[in-house]
């Protein structure tokens, strides 16, 4: 008899097939679930095929994506393959080795470092590529090129800055022309006048010339020269540019602006001194007030009186104005006092002056002045108005007796008499005499001052 083919597995095969998209399938009459291994169009690859990084930039993110998400974990390897740097050459730092997607995700990073070197050097490459995908398939960007751009080609030469300044009067002035890294060799640049509002002889004197760096600095300085004037005018400029670099490759800051600020408008005015001592009876003080400098313009100083100190106008002093003029070319002024002298014996009086506006001068850090007038009279004497004096206790009751202090002239101020009982007295307080104020006070103005002692 004739074997008869057994054809259900062949059939079961095309049935898998057909209905792959499906998640199970059945196997014989038992209807055992057989699970699909991986989703049917899954992809895996980088996101972009190339780009470039600084070699300055020490970490570079590169980004493996799969193209849907997966229902079950996806895996796939990834190593260098090739390019121009290498790791021998301490140009970059990574470790092959595998992703894996669970199931859900759809991005994942490596990261590649970067060896900042100081090697000058043609732009390198690395190149990664992505292997051995597990349940899913390599997508389109299965390679990654990464170009390394080398920062170590020709310095940068510029000036410091798109500006600088400097007061008229500083006759020395410098700019500074510097590169970016040391370079190991010498590095030329021309530099000259290009435009500006100064005139030159007339504002500045500024010769063009060449500035070389040497191998291994990084800066040059250009000094010129300033000319002071007379005249307030307003700042002025001088524009200085660079050009035909040797060794280097001209930067942003290849022109510069040099403003020459006008001190004219910037000197300052004070009081000479903090502190100006007056005589009483020299009739007229003078009080000298100080410009910085030499300008063309007369300058005027407004001035007034603090309202403190002891002295007081009119009775110690007069001021005739509150304007000082120091004429132009001149650096110095004087504030005139008149003086009143009196024949009260007085302690040294003050006043103090403040500068509170001026013209054609900016106000300096010392605009306060304090003004003493010292007395001729000296203190007034206080004695007693006799040498001793007798009185009679009488038998019966008390009495009290005067006794007066005298001045040997008026004070401005109250004068205050301290007495005291000498030791030597055989009198008792209490019981030969009462008690009585030991301090006396004679009021401002008065010659003299009478109080009464109780005898008992």
């Amino acid at each position: 008899m004739k074997k008869q083919n057994n054809l259900f597995p062949y059939i079961y095969l095309a049935i898998c097939v057909i209905h792959i998209f499906m998640n199970h399938c059945y196997l014989n009459e038992e209807y055992q679930t057989l699970p699909i291994p991986y989703q049917l169009g899954v992809t895996v690859s980088f996101d972009i095929s190339f780009s470039e990084a600084e070699e300055s930039l020490s970490e570079v993110t590169i980004t493996v994506v799969l193209s849907e998400e997966s229902i079950s974990d996806v895996s796939v390897d990834y190593s260098v393959t090739g390019g121009t740097a290498t790791t021998e050459d301490n140009d970059y730092t990574f470790t092959a080795g595998s992703l894996t997607f669970a199931a859900g995700e759809t991005s994942k990073t490596l990261s590649l470092f970067i060896m900042d070197d100081d090697r000058e050097e043609e732009d390198e490459t690395v190149m990664i590529a992505l292997t051995n995908p597990r349940k899913a398939t390599l997508g389109m960007y299965s390679e990654y090129t990464l170009t390394i751009v080398d920062n170590d080609g020709m310095p940068n030469i510029e000036f410091a800055g798109s500006q600088s300044s400097g007061l008229e009067y500083i006759e020395e002035q410098e700019i500074l022309i510097q590169i970016n890294k040391p370079w190991t060799e010498d590095i030329l640049v021309d530099y000259q006048v290009t435009g500006g509002t100064a005139t030159s002889g007339a504002d500045y004197f500024f010769l063009d010339g060449t500035a070389s760096i040497t191998a291994g600095e990084t800066e040059h300085r250009i000094t010129f020269t300033l000319y002071d004037d007379l005249f307030s005018e307003s700042n002025e400029t001088i524009i200085i540019t660079l050009s035909n670099p040797q060794g280097a490759i001209l930067g942003n800051q290849k022109e510069m602006v040099f403003v020459i600020l006008d001190d004219e408008s910037n000197a300052l005015i004070n009081f000479a001194s903090e502190l100006v001592l007056l005589n009483e009876n020299q009739g007229t003080g003078q009080i000298e007030v100080h410009l910085s400098k030499v300008i063309a313009e007369d300058v005027t100083v407004y001035y007034s009186i603090l309202d403190e100190g002891t002295a007081l106008t009119p009775d110690d002093y007069l001021l005739p104005s509150n304007a000082l003029v120091i004429p132009g070319g001149a650096t110095a002024g004087e504030i005139e006092v008149e003086l009143i002298n009196d024949s009260l014996g007085e302690f040294d009086e003050n006043f103090f002056i403040q500068i509170i506006s001026v013209t054609n001068a900016i106000l300096g850090d010392n605009p306060i002045l304090e003004v003493i007038i010292q007395d001729d009279d000296g203190l007034p004497r206080v004695s007693f108005s006799f040498g001793s004096l007798t009185i009679d206790e009488g038998d019966v009751g008390s009495s009290s007796q005067s006794v007066t202090l005298i001045m040997s002239k008026a004070s401005d101020q109250d004068v205050l008499a301290t007495l005291e009982v000498s030791q030597a007295s055989t009198a008792i307080a209490g019981e030969d005499y009462s008690f009585f104020p030991l301090t006396q006070t004679i009021e401002a103005g008065s010659m003299s001052l009478t109080f009464d002692i109780e005898v008992l």
